[in-house]
């Protein structure tokens, strides 16, 4: 029988956020903070645990620098979108079979039956062509998720298949599995940051009372961000969490209804939901090292005035705008006492 989820309960979510209980007679009294994550069931502290091993390393150690050499001169190696993956950049045109960028990942499960297998050195690493935009080849990182090389043409280039080329940076980059690479002293580009330190499960503690946490869950496989249900046998209270290295025009409102706001004294977009179908759909971006956009300014997706900056990604599939920002407001606070 499949589960069912649904949000928390709101009483839940309001004492946790005054501090306080009912629980005696007379005047409320304070409820001391949750001992997080000793307060959460067995499974999620295990979640946790695992993380915390994961949140150090740097992603962009398992690519061969060696190799990538050979594709053409690399231009940049670093963050670019969400934590969990690194991409190496390559000049336009300057590059073997017209690649623009070679990038790794980890964080997704495994799916049976996906591309072709093979077995490179005694490790079983399966591939997949996407139309001649770009392939993959993926094998297991570790029991729980696998790492991904992939190699991209270029945007509005000819198809090209680029799986030998993939199949090659994999074959160079499997022994670097039996590392830990480091953010600390990388020599990757926007890597080792602050907020790439922040353990965003910890703002679990401020929406999840005691007295309901053992229905909680964390669901997330990388600890750049966190995935949690305040109540994993009801629907509606799934919490994605994100940390990225993009673009500052994604705190800027581009579409009507999106509104320009700060959070913590960062500047935030909110996203809420354009039907009344989804009424509690919010998304939140906060840039934690931006400045205010310009509101008389209208940013496109693709500016030449764009700086690239660290973000927090909030977004909910129930409870709206006004709990994506009280979320958003703790992750703020949590990332300000890091050092």
């Amino acid at each position: 029988m499949r589960k069912r989820f649904v949000p928390v309960l709101l009483v839940a979510v309001l004492l946790a956020l005054m501090g306080c209980s009912s629980a005696t007679r007379g005047q409320p009294q304070p409820v001391p903070a949750p001992d997080y994550p000793g307060y959460l069931p067995d499974e999620a502290r295990q979640t946790l645990a695992y993380l915390d091993t994961l949140r150090a390393l740097d992603i962009c150690g398992y690519l061969d620098g060696a190799v990538l050499a050979t594709f053409g001169p690399v231009s940049y190696v670093g963050a670019d979108g969400e934590y969990q993956s690194c991409i190496a950049r390559y000049p336009n045109d300057a590059a073997r079979q017209g690649i623009s960028k070679v990038e790794v990942s980890i964080g997704a499960a495994p799916s049976p039956g996906w591309g072709t297998t093979i077995d490179i050195a005694g490790t079983s690493v399966a591939y997949n062509d996407a139309g001649g935009e770009f392939c993959t080849a993926s094998t297991r990182f570790d029991e729980r998720q696998l790492i991904s090389w992939s190699v991209f043409s270029a945007v509005l280039g000819e198809p090209v298949d680029l799986c030998s080329e993939t199949i090659e940076i994999a074959t160079a980059s499997i022994p670097l599995l039996k590392t830990r690479p480091l953010r600390v002293g990388s020599t990757a580009k926007n890597v080792d940051t602050k907020l790439a330190r922040l353990d965003g499960c910890a703002a679990i503690a401020a929406f999840v009372a005691p007295e309901q946490a053992h229905k909680a869950a964390v669901l997330t496989r990388v600890p750049w961000g966190c995935g949690w249900m305040a109540d994993y046998y009801q629907s509606g209270s799934l919490v994605a969490v994100s940390f990225l290295h993009g673009e500052d025009t994604l705190i800027a409102p581009i579409s009507r209804g999106e509104i320009a706001t700060e959070v913590g004294g960062f500047p935030a977009r909110v996203i809420p939901s354009t039907t009344r179908r989804y009424p509690g759909v919010c998304q939140l971006w906060i840039g934690v090292d931006a400045v205010r956009p310009d509101p008389e300014k209208r940013r496109g997706e693709h500016d030449s005035s764009a700086r690239m900056i660290e973000l927090i990604r909030v977004s909910l599939e129930h409870g709206g705008c006004d709990l994506a920002t009280q979320i958003g407001t703790e992750l703020v606070r949590l990332y300000k006492l890091l050092p």
